[in-house]
């Protein structure tokens, strides 16, 4: 009986303590990847996704540089005197964009929605991977990764709970996500690079995310209403559409000019996938 009752004890001691171990295994792959990791990981991705990257002489520690001022410089853009009301930008989407006949892809109505930080990850997480397309006369391919978690501090009592980064064709840059209380902000920052590699301008903005998830990027100077389209009507490839304009102050209010209309493929835009756009160049909309 003795005996019995030992190897029971043994048992459960054992037992016990394999639930201890695999408690502790589970917690460490629980245990969230460390920040700079994470930005080192996003560095990489994008350094060898691209030669032109490279060219750029950008290393891992003025990679990390230029996150944080980008995050820095966009939030202070988002709270500066130059703020557009989200009623004021889709107002200004919908009178002059949304009803252009001169769109070669159309777009939705904007609708205000409550932007969330599950609702703004999962958005932004449809542009990840890569694009082709033309900008102009410039070749286009870009790299958007998967959203980030993160839990650091900014300025102005605001949290940074997200980030995405990319390559943009002539540069890159980070979709932030930032919380102040209950409110969640979508920012973005893109350092553009010239012929020379050297930074040539500096472009901070921020988004309204409405109903149809699109997004609405509003920077000091152009608007651009961005959104994943499926629809195998038009393409039998998935695509990006960036429906622009430039805006200008004017003492009745703003007004949108020289509206233009992008679309890239997610696979090579050589490629004869659309059956009703023409992606060979920048669209520009009439009557803007």
């Amino acid at each position: 009986m003795k005996t019995y009752l030992d190897f029971i004890v043994t048992l459960l001691t054992f037992l016990l303590s394999l639930t201890i171990n695999l408690k502790k295994a589970t917690d460490v792959l629980k245990k969230p990847e460390n920040f700079n990791d994470i930005l080192l990981s996003d560095y990489r991705n994008l350094s060898g996704f691209s030669e032109q990257m490279k060219a750029y002489g950008i290393c891992k520690e003025s990679f990390k540089e230029l996150f944080w001022k980008g995050a820095e410089k966009s939030l202070d853009f988002y709270l500066s005197t130059e703020f557009l009301k989200e009623s004021l930008v889709n107002s200004l989407v919908e009178k002059q964009l949304w009803m252009n006949s001169g769109l070669e892809h159309p777009i939705n109505k904007p609708n205000t929605d409550k932007t969330n930080a599950s609702r703004a990850s999962k958005v932004l997480n449809t542009f990840s991977g890569k694009w082709h397309g033309k900008w102009k006369a410039m070749k286009v391919h870009h790299l958007w990764l998967p959203v980030r978690k993160s839990s650091k501090e900014l300025n102005h009592g605001f949290t940074l709970i997200g980030f995405q980064s990319c390559f943009t064709g002539d540069g890159f840059g980070w979709n932030y996500i930032v919380k102040k209380k209950n409110s969640i902000i979508v920012l973005g920052f893109v350092y553009h690079f010239d012929s020379n590699g050297q930074i040539s301008s500096k472009n901070p903005h921020y988004a309204f995310l409405n109903s149809n998830n699109q997004l609405t990027w509003v920077s000091d100077s152009h608007i651009y209403y961005e959104f994943i389209c499926n629809d195998s009507n038009c393409s039998n490839r998935k695509h990006y559409i960036i429906t622009g304009a430039q805006y200008l102050q004017q003492p009745m209010g703003l007004k949108l000019i020289s509206g233009f209309q992008a679309v890239y493929l997610s696979e090579d835009y050589k490629l004869p996938t659309f059956k009703n756009l023409n992606i060979a160049k920048l669209n520009y909309i009439r009557g803007l």
